[in-house]
Formats: C-alpha cells, structure tokens, sequence
C-alpha cells in the first residue's frame, strides 16, 4: 500500500510538470523567482503518515499508516541581496491504522483504527546566490515544532513533540517568465523530544531528520501563482529512560510523504 501511494503522488507530480512546461517559451527570468518567494500562499492535499516502533520478543512491534487530509499556509519573503526568510504550518487530521500491541500488555496483539491530529511550523532563513538568468541556489537553516497527538479511543491518548534544526540547499529555476522549478532538502537533529501518556512523560533521545521535496509553481497573472508540491520527511526518536512501573518508549522511525495543491499571492 505504502509503495502504491508514493508511486501515485510521484506520479501525479510528473504530470503536473509536464502540463505545466509543455505549451511555454523558452526564456528564462530570475524575477519570476524572487515574485514566487514574496508570496502568502494556501495549499492541501494528501500526507501518508508510516510509523514504526520495532522490539525483540515476546515484545510486538507497533506500525501505524494512513492518508490523512493535509492543510498549509506559508508566508515568505526574498529581500536586499536575495535574502530569503519562509514561515509555514500544517495540519494533517484523521484515522490510520494500528497494529502492534496492548500498552500494559506487550505480548497481547491489539489492531485498530487510531485518530491523528499532527500540527507543524517551520521557520528558514537564508542567502540566494544567482546562477546565470534563470537559476537561483539558496543554503538555508531551518528550525522547526511538530506535535502529534495519537488517540486510540476510550480515553487512552499519546502526545508526541519535538524541535528540530536543519541545515538545507534549494535550487530554484525558471526557464520562462511564468514557470518555477523548485527542487529542496535538508538535514540535521530533532532535540527536545517528549510522549505526554498520562501519568507519564517520556523524554526521548534526539535523532537526525532528514526532508526532501519539490515544486512546481505556474504564474497565472503578475501576482496569482498556481502550485504543486512534493514532500518527504523522515525522522527517527531515541528510546526513553524507564518509568516508575516499567514501561518505556522504544527507538521509532517516522515518514510524512505529503502531496499538496495551492495558491499563491505574490505581494511585492
């Protein structure tokens, strides 16, 4: 299911590049860029949610994927000397499917519907750096928040939160006054990692993350930009110090891969 998904979002990403370039010229400009990113922009579309807690016997690994609805808002802004700063958020809500174990109970097999609700905010600042007409390549450092609250019904909810901090490189290029290219990624560490269980807080191990992702973006008038866009994240948590009766958060892998429709302002 996971490979059908992805498989479909690249898909749709392809196609959409590919109606997109086709009818235009062949001029670049390095404007249509710095308009792009002088932007307040909307987007939604699909994030497949796939989580993984992997244990030793008689422990049962827990997994967890669903397609949840996904909603973005962003505000960005390209200034003197293609100074770049972006603020953006998300939100992904809905039901994912469980399979792993009873939380007192870790040889007792448990599968069910869990109901997700998982907010993001990421912040980047950075410097362009012009590559010929129509190519700009910008490093970046990127500080983020994400929380994640994983409800099994009946009362029995488990928070997740972290920071993370990321160095990245975007290349962004326009081979026609009217049409971005945007391809990104970054690396670095979550830190400040916790899972609120009641009565208990789990502090989990920092680990690195990793985002990849990328754009296209259509000027539909001077200030009106429609977009597509491509994103995968992955990240890991570091198992926790042992509670009072026993019980511990393992080492956990994540992935978001998250496809989304938008548009965009351009306000400058």
């Amino acid at each position: 299911m996971k490979r059908f998904f992805q498989t479909r979002l690249c898909g749709t990403f392809v196609v959409l590049c590919a109606l997109t370039f086709g009818p235009m010229s062949a001029r670049a400009d390095i404007q249509t860029i710095r308009d792009s990113d002088s932007s307040v922009w909307g987007a939604f579309g699909p994030s497949f949610l796939n989580y993984k807690e992997p244990a030793e016997a008689p422990n049962l690994p827990d997994s967890e994927h669903g397609e949840l609805p996904s909603l973005a808002a962003g505000l960005g802004y390209r200034g003197y000397k293609d100074l770049y700063f972006a603020l953006e958020g998300s939100a992904s809500f809905g039901d994912a499917n469980y399979n792993g174990a009873y939380y007192y109970y870790p040889t007792v097999p448990f599968t069910g519907t869990t109901h997700e609700k998982i907010a993001t905010v990421d912040g980047k600042i950075g410097k362009g750096f012009v590559l010929g007409r129509g190519a700009m390549l910008t490093p970046y450092l990127e500080l983020g928040y994400r929380y994640w609250d994983r409800n099994f019904g009946d009362g029995d909810v488990e928070d997740y939160q972290n920071y993370d901090t990321l160095a990245g490189l975007m290349l962004q290029i326009s081979p026609t006054p009217r049409l971005i290219l945007s391809a990104y990624g970054s690396a670095g560490t979550t830190f400040g990692g916790q899972m609120d269980a009641s009565p208990y807080t789990f502090k989990l191990g920092d680990s690195g993350i990793y985002k990849i992702g990328g754009k296209v973006g259509f000027d539909l008038t001077r200030k009106l930009e429609i977009f597509t866009t491509l994103d995968y994240d992955h990240f890991r948590y570091g198992q926790s110090p042992t509670a009072a009766d026993g019980s511990y958060e393992p080492n956990s892998a994540t992935e978001d891969t998250t496809v989304r429709v938008g548009l965009g302002y351009h306000y400058r």
